[in-house]
């Protein structure tokens, strides 16, 4: 029988590297950074290529990506930014509490990532744009599977 359990004279080893959950959520974030960076740039018609190229693929069939309308070049500077931000105060978070407050961190990413995921899932099928659960999916483990490993 084997024992999980750790004497007090006993280390846990700490991953570094890129295997450290920390790094994990940093290079998550710095995904989601270029991402909110690359929705920002729909904001105007000479830089919008590629979210009206992401926004084709989003809804089938794929043909030619339509022009962003005025309505859709503000949200995509109001997402952009927001996105970009919500990457930054992850960063920033991770490391004020990721080091001496886990479990704190851990909560904070589980629940904001939940009502994100919920919500944006929900409108992206409501749209019609239900490939985005997809891509959702893969924000949300970048997220949740390194901050899981948080001790």
């Amino acid at each position: 029988m084997t024992s999980t359990a750790v004497r007090p004279d006993q280390e846990i080893a700490t991953p570094v590297g890129l295997a450290s959950p920390l790094n994990q959520l940093k290079i998550s974030a710095v995904f989601t950074i270029g991402f909110g960076l690359l929705i920002a740039l729909g904001a105007h018609e000479l830089t919008d290529g590629p979210l009206r190229w992401f926004t084709d693929l989003l809804f089938w069939p794929v043909g030619d990506p339509a022009i962003l309308t005025d309505e859709a070049q503000i949200l995509a500077a109001i997402l952009g930014g927001v996105m970009t931000s919500w990457a930054v105060l992850m960063w920033m978070l991770t490391d004020a509490l990721g080091t001496e407050k886990p479990e704190l961190l851990r909560r904070i990413i589980f629940t904001a990532m939940a009502i994100w995921f919920v919500i944006d899932s929900a409108a992206s099928v409501a749209s019609g744009g239900w490939l985005n659960v997809i891509g959702n999916i893969g924000f949300l483990a970048m997220f949740v599977v390194p901050a899981s490993r948080l001790r």
